[in-house]
């Protein structure tokens, strides 16, 4: 992968500024997001949810979460929360590709582990379009189709290097 804020990489330096700036806004309540996360892709692909031993015979009505911790949705309030310090390392390694590689190869590790391949992570392009219209709505934003765009783009670059992961025989 090439510097990606230069414009030979993925990502243009003013799609790494669009990822960055929408970022602080899924960021503000990174528990509330990481859940609507999750209960978007399990709402648009729900076979994703059986790819997850511990929610897949939980309603997603459990597994929401509205400020409040329950018994059933803990160990989705923390899975969220750890995907959203992932998509934050991400956003925060946008002018480093070789550390922002690294961190893609580890989540890829990690996901192949369970079956978890590059289409899965295609599936996460739609959810977070939904997310990003969901954190926005109300809000002045400018350029809601370039900061989607953008997530588009890093995404696909993140399935790019998880279906290089699957292919390398070291993994």
């Amino acid at each position: 992968m090439s510097e990606t804020t230069q414009n030979d990489g993925p990502l243009t330096s003013e799609e790494a500024k669009l990822l960055q700036a929408s970022w602080e806004i899924l960021a503000e309540d990174k528990k509330t997001n990481g859940v609507k996360l999750f209960i978007k892709l399990f709402s648009r692909y729900p076979e994703s949810k059986e790819m997850f031993k511990m929610f897949h015979n939980v309603p997603l009505e459990d597994l929401d979460y509205n400020g409040e911790t329950t018994k059933a949705n803990r160990r989705m309030v923390a899975h969220g929360m750890s995907v959203m310090y992932a998509l934050e390392s991400y956003v925060d390694s946008l002018d480093d590709s070789d550390c922002l590689v690294e961190l893609v190869r580890k989540t890829a590790r990690f996901h192949l582990d369970r079956n978890i391949g590059a289409k899965q992570f295609m599936w996460l392009i739609p959810v977070i379009h939904e997310l990003i219209d969901d954190v926005t709505e109300g809000r002045d934003i400018a350029d809601i189709d370039a900061i989607k765009k953008a997530w588009e783009k890093i995404l696909t670059v993140v399935a790019e290097l998880v279906a290089s992961e699957a292919s390398d025989p070291r993994v």
